[in-house]
């Protein structure tokens, strides 16, 4: 916008307001009672997952939310039902549609959604990683991978066709969890990295793997999504408002939805999850790690806005979700939930996760979605943030 081309960063209001909201999670959370009801326990769904229908529809929900450390099913359901009302508000130009979802191909959303159904299911069913719970004391499979990663990529990229949709369920779950598996047995051990690393490098390989063959294939055609109506909404990526709006919006990037409802939402859902149980969302350590966790993500995403709000400006776009999804929920679970590391650790995450995603956005060949640069900047960050911590004796 021409009246702010001298500004630099963005509102301090919007900055305060994001914190102050992780900081009302942080708070007020634990003094939420929990019904405790053991069926959505996480230990009480993988115990005989293998041949119980109703356990693997909660895995198969849980999926939804992994990447943005709820991981529960309220907070997945909360998902597609905020991806509904956003592409609905979009695709009729409503002014309360905030952030058009899937980044204005909004009329491509319920492909999407298939693309990520249908790929989540292969994963399980059809090459049957579900299966793996269970087995030789394994407690959790990254079958979430294909839900945030290739599937919506392809069809944002080559638009809505059936083709493409049939080759985003296919040949994404074909190669993302075993690349994640293999990691997560040989490398993870070896150099003792954190398993977060493993998926996001295994996103990133599988990602760029696809994306090259599917330049090559013959039946993959560019078709241009139906464009969207204007809402007549004017922005301001410096204004309080909006730098919360972007801070909720971050929650639904992995989705490739980018919207502040769906955002919302998914942290609605969280909190309806902590009430039914405790020991159901974030693989049963939410009571434990929870509050400081969205307290980690909502820093975060207030540091990354804040200072890069230039890069937002005239309708662009930054990673400021790149640490919010990664290193600050990472290192909160691997380092502890007391204040002083979680400050510690968002504001690095924040400062380091955006610019470390554009820059190799910069380096990426034609024909490669950006969201390869973005996995690829969290497991980066995460390492970096990681290894500082290892370095600090007070931490």
């Amino acid at each position: 916008m021409a009246g702010h081309n001298k500004r630099q960063y963005g509102s301090p209001a919007g900055f305060l307001l994001t914190v102050a909201i992780g900081f009302a999670f942080y708070v007020m959370l634990p003094l939420i009672p929990s019904m405790g009801i053991t069926y959505f326990a996480y230990k009480n769904i993988i115990d005989s997952i293998g041949s119980d229908a109703s356990k693997q529809f909660l895995w198969f929900m849980i999926n939804w939310t992994e990447a943005d450390f709820t991981a529960g099913v309220f907070s997945s359901a909360m998902v597609i039902v905020g991806g509904a009302i956003a592409w609905q508000l979009a695709v009729r130009g409503s002014v309360k549609r905030g952030f058009p979802i899937c980044y204005g191909s909004s009329h491509t959303w319920p492909w999407v959604l298939a693309a990520q159904v249908g790929a989540l299911l292969t994963n399980m069913y059809l090459f049957g990683y579900l299966f793996l719970l269970g087995r030789d004391g394994v407690s959790w499979v990254a079958t979430f991978i294909v839900l945030v990663s290739v599937p919506s990529a392809l069809m944002l990229t080559y638009g809505p066709t059936v083709p493409t949709l049939l080759t985003a369920i296919i040949l994404p779950a074909s190669m993302a969890a075993p690349i994640s598996y293999w990691l997560s047995k040989t490398l993870l051990p070896m150099l003792k990295i954190p398993g977060g690393i493993c998926n996001v490098l295994s996103m990133a390989l599988s990602g760029f793997a696809v994306m090259a063959v599917c330049r090559v294939l013959p039946w993959i055609k560019k078709v241009e999504p139906k464009p969207i109506p204007e809402s007549g909404a004017k922005e301001d990526v410096f204004s309080p408002v909006w730098a919360v709006r972007r801070a909720f919006a971050e929650f639904s990037e992995p989705h490739f939805y980018g919207n502040e409802i769906v955002g919302a939402c998914i942290l609605g859902g969280a909190v309806i999850d902590w009430i039914i149980n405790k020991e159901h969302g974030l693989s049963g350590l939410a009571g434990e790690y929870l509050p400081a966790i969205l307290l980690a993500q909502f820093i975060a995403a207030g540091v990354g806005i804040f200072l890069y709000a230039r890069k937002f400006d005239n309708g662009g776009w930054y990673g400021t979700y790149v640490p919010v999804v990664s290193s600050a929920p990472w290192c909160v679970l691997a380092f502890g939930a007391e204040l002083p590391k979680v400050i510690f650790i968002a504001v690095l995450s924040g400062i380091l996760g955006a610019p470390v995603a554009s820059s190799l956005g910069e380096k990426l060949p034609e024909g490669i979605h950006i969201f390869v640069a973005n996995v690829m900047a969290m497991a980066i960050t995460t390492a970096i943030v990681w290894a500082v911590m290892d370095m600090m004796p007070w931490f």
